[in-house]
């Protein structure tokens, strides 16, 4: 049974890369904690009414909590995956706390950072149009193939720098 006796021994056991990765699981799915650091120490709070609005309108312009939560969904079984030690009760918990609309808060200020009201306004005008919906419906299945074609490529470079080592 997961315990905090259980949780202390197997952060013994992880390398402090793997405790970082760990903790960012675990503030992630914090469920209802505001936003700390997202753009720079910025909040939601700091953001104005209009442009939270605005960056509202856009994600569900763009369907960005339906791409986060396919994220969200993959985070889970490829950690799981590569840390098998870790107790299942650990995984249990982290899936019930994570919350695509507590991580789209998170999100926000990094869209207020880099994004004006009047580039969010374009950006939605453009969604608006059928070529932004185009990119809408075609950019997941496009996003799956790059990672796919990515990962082909990344094991295909890995074989060859090590056949060249062994030569």
């Amino acid at each position: 049974e997961y315990s905090k006796k259980s949780a202390a021994d197997l952060r013994k056991r992880m390398t402090a890369e793997e405790v970082a990765q760990a903790d960012g699981l675990i503030k992630l799915a914090a469920k209802g904690s505001p936003p700390k650091d997202g753009a720079a120490g910025a909040t939601l709070t700091s953001i104005s009414e209009e442009k939270l609005k605005l960056i509202e309108k856009m994600f569900a312009l763009t369907g960005a909590k339906e791409l986060m939560a396919e994220q969200v969904s993959l985070i889970i079984p490829a950690t799981k995956k590569a840390h098998p030690e870790i107790p299942e009760e650990f995984w249990r918990r982290c899936a019930q706390k994570m919350n695509v609309e507590d991580l789209a808060k998170e999100v926000y200020p990094i869209y207020d950072k880099y994004f004006t009201e009047e580039d969010l306004k374009a950006f939605i005008v453009f969604y608006g149009t059928p070529a932004g919906q185009k990119l809408k419906g075609t950019l997941p299945q496009m996003m799956r193939e790059m990672t796919r074609t990515c990962s082909q490529w990344g094991e295909r470079v890995g074989k060859e720098v090590a056949a060249d080592m062994e030569k």
